[in-house]
């Protein structure tokens, strides 16, 4: 018995040792669920698998394994499959204690318990000039500010009628971190270049430089999906592929839009002709854009003035037109998210 007890001295002598000689602020034994917190500005993490894991001062990782063997590693050194998953929780976990709110013109809504839940009549003002902060923050070659109807919440109040005569939004969806600060933002219009109440455009999105890295673009479009889907529309998005002194291609946001489900139009399908049929005289007039890949000859649809490319949702049209042509292209990344100067 003396012997036993000895023993399990020692194990906790033992584990004292490893968390001072490693600076850990816990020790887990065994794979509870995930923990997220948030100590002193650094977040500590449990993970849901076979890993729990927790980060000492000097940013390194202590995983244990199946087994609840402990071992201690540098994050370069290691499994690339562990980081991914790791990194995976991590931004997991980091959205739950994000807010999400769409504002149209029914007043400002709140996500919560998987619904939306009416918070106020209208964004606030001091809500707003964050909101003009992020954009002029995300594309500082473009500043704005409150006189810019986009930026002003009485506009998003109009009956949608009024918002379609002056090109106003239709809604605006925009996220605030744990201290109640605005951290992304984006648009919901009406698509002008189908014909009236045919479509929507997600356009406008902006990520506060501080937060980039957090797949806050995923997070934000999925639920602005969620929000458009149920409508049973074509919901577009677009993409500057060209950089240009005045357009700066981004490929964060392009592997962002290919993960949430849009693809490059077609723009020989049924969809890609009404949308050239119906080219609104605006300032960015679409056209047909051949890309060509190795063998392959890929038909899109670009607006003329900014350079982008025109993605639809996959799951807000039938793959296929009434003619049997692809609507729209399911190829990944290497095609389509490459820059082009001009």
């Amino acid at each position: 018995m003396v012997n036993f007890l000895n023993c399990i001295l020692y194990l906790i002598f033992g584990i004292l040792i490893y968390i001072f000689m490693n600076k850990l602020d816990k020790f887990i034994i065994g794979i509870p669920e995930y923990r997220l917190q948030n100590i002193d500005g650094n977040w500590k993490i449990t993970m849901t698998n076979d890993y729990p894991l927790f980060t000492d001062t000097d940013n390194k990782i202590h995983i244990s394994n199946k087994d609840n063997v402990f071992y201690h590693t540098d994050t370069d050194t290691m499994d690339e499959e562990i980081i991914s998953e790791m990194e995976e929780i991590y931004i997991d976990a980091y959205h739950k204690t994000l807010s999400l709110y769409i504002a149209n013109q029914e007043g400002v809504h709140l996500y919560q318990n998987d619904e939306f839940i009416k918070v106020s009549e209208v964004i606030s003002e001091s809500d707003s000039h964050n909101i003009i902060d992020v954009d002029n923050m995300a594309y500082p070659g473009y500043p704005t500010s409150y006189d810019n109807p986009f930026y002003n919440p009485k506009y998003l109040l109009l009956s949608i009628e009024e918002k379609l005569k002056i090109r106003q939004p239709l809604a605006k969806i925009f996220i605030k971190d744990p201290s109640t600060r605005i951290i992304a933002f984006c648009y919901i219009f009406n698509y002008y270049h189908l014909p009236l109440y045919q479509g929507y455009n997600i356009n406008n999105i902006a990520v506060d430089p501080d937060y980039k890295g957090k797949n806050i673009c995923q997070y934000m479009i999925k639920y602005a999906l969620m929000y458009l889907l149920p409508n049973r529309k074509p919901i577009t998005i677009g993409f500057e592929h060209l950089q240009t002194k005045k357009y700066q291609f981004n490929i964060a946001s392009c592997r962002c839009y290919l993960k949430n489900g849009f693809r490059l139009i077609n723009s020989r399908s049924v969809l890609g002709q009404e949308i050239l049929a119906y080219n609104t005289p605006i300032k960015d007039n679409v056209i047909e854009y051949i890309k060509e890949y190795k063998t392959e000859t890929y038909n899109l649809i670009e607006t003329q003035k900014y350079k982008t490319l025109m993605l639809v949702h996959k799951d807000s049209v039938n793959e296929y037109d009434i003619n049997s042509i692809n609507q729209y292209y399911d190829i990944n990344e290497s095609i389509v998210c490459i820059k082009k100067n001009v």
